[in-house]
């Protein structure tokens, strides 16, 4: 109560911004992006599983090769244990909305006893873009390569962008910089320290956690 947290996301804001690259939004959906995606109707199932996929992604904080690991045990009712290839290990609670993707899939059975069915980053790639733009998903995006025309969001959409899109939302939610890293595992990574935004912190909630 009381606890000015300006000082530590103006900290990591400038871990955020790297001196020495160009400024650049990293790609990411807004929450009521995110909302509009998760509700694409659809009887495909190939659709349907890119829409789950991607959006437990987005809700989870994970990598699509960290989805694509991910084994039947490795998701628990304490969270998603994350076993990195370098031994590591983290663990992700899960909020409401990864909780439902969670259940409507952990009764099935893929090879190799993965907890999701397999894809190629091409094909989730692909079908993004096609909901993306079904949807009407056209704010304009901009690099920061002179002389680059925008595009609507829904051409840059891939599987990178779920990791930055639960980035960004909770930290509008007001979820502790720590808690983010930790979950995400991203200290300073590239994408991240290019991230900026004007947010108001104030008017916004957290993730249900």
């Amino acid at each position: 109560k009381g606890y000015n947290v300006y000082r530590e996301y103006k900290e990591f804001y400038k871990q955020m911004n790297a001196p020495d690259q160009k400024s650049q939004t990293p790609l990411f959906l807004h929450w009521g992006e995110l909302m509009q995606l998760k509700e694409y109707p659809t009887d495909n199932r190939r659709i349907e599983r890119v829409r789950d996929l991607f959006c437990f992604m987005c809700f989870a904080g994970l990598r699509f090769s960290e989805l694509q690991r991910l084994q039947k045990e490795d998701l628990k009712e304490g969270g998603i244990v994350i076993r990195g290839q370098g031994g590591g290990v983290r663990v992700i609670p899960m909020n409401t909305y990864a909780l439902q993707i969670r259940q409507k899939y952990e009764n099935k059975y893929y090879l190799n006893n993965t907890a999701f069915p397999s894809m190629s980053i091409i094909t989730m790639n692909k079908y993004l873009r096609l909901m993306g733009k079904d949807l009407g998903l056209n704010r304009m995006i901009y690099t920061a390569i002179a002389g680059e025309e925008g595009l609507p969001l829904y051409r840059r959409l891939t599987a990178g962008t779920a990791v930055n899109t639960f980035i960004k939302n909770a930290i509008e939610m007001e979820v502790p910089v720590e808690i983010i890293s930790r979950f995400t595992g991203v200290q300073n990574d590239s994408r991240v320290r290019r991230f900026k935004s004007d947010l108001a912190i104030e008017e916004m909630k957290k993730f249900n956690l």
